[in-house]
């Protein structure tokens, strides 16, 4: 039995089509398209992130002044937790002994010693931000925000 032009056409259409699936996949991966860094997070992703889904801590609210962050920081729990420490990229809010954030309960807390804010409004802060806390039976739990705190000054 023989193979005509006819298997041979297709199978060179496949190869064909198979190397350009490949280069478009390496062109969208070049230009940032499966790029799952914080480093392209925008304000408003920031904020849904943090506002709505953030667990067990959410950070409602932030703003900065100066060299002074400002959280209000929401515990979205359903059992009392104890907030110990706030690391905010190089900074840590050291709450020791721990402050108690019954379940819904929201403070406000301020950090300082973060890198001057310019208060022109033009001037952003991108910041890393994590929490260890207890629960009422396991102590040293970690939450890493999964997007940085995004903002503006002033």
């Amino acid at each position: 039995m023989k193979f005509g032009k006819k298997g041979q056409a297709s199978a060179e259409y496949l190869v064909l089509l198979a190397m350009a699936l490949v280069l478009m996949l390496i062109l969208v991966a070049l230009l940032g398209g499966f790029d799952g860094s914080i480093g392209n997070v925008s304000e408003s992703e920031s904020t849904m992130y943090w506002d709505g889904l953030a667990r067990p801590f959410a950070i409602s609210a932030w703003g900065q002044q100066g060299g002074t962050l400002y959280l209000s920081v929401t515990n979205m729990a359903p059992e009392r937790l104890f907030l110990r420490k706030i690391y905010v990229d190089n900074v840590t809010a050291d709450l020791e002994p721990g402050w108690a954030w019954r379940a819904g309960a929201s403070k406000t807390v301020s950090i300082p010693g973060m890198r001057v804010c310019k208060e022109n409004g033009y001037d952003s802060y991108s910041y890393n931000v994590s929490f260890l806390y207890d629960s009422i039976l396991i102590s040293n739990q970690m939450q890493k925000g999964e997007k940085p705190m995004i903002g503006y000054c002033g």
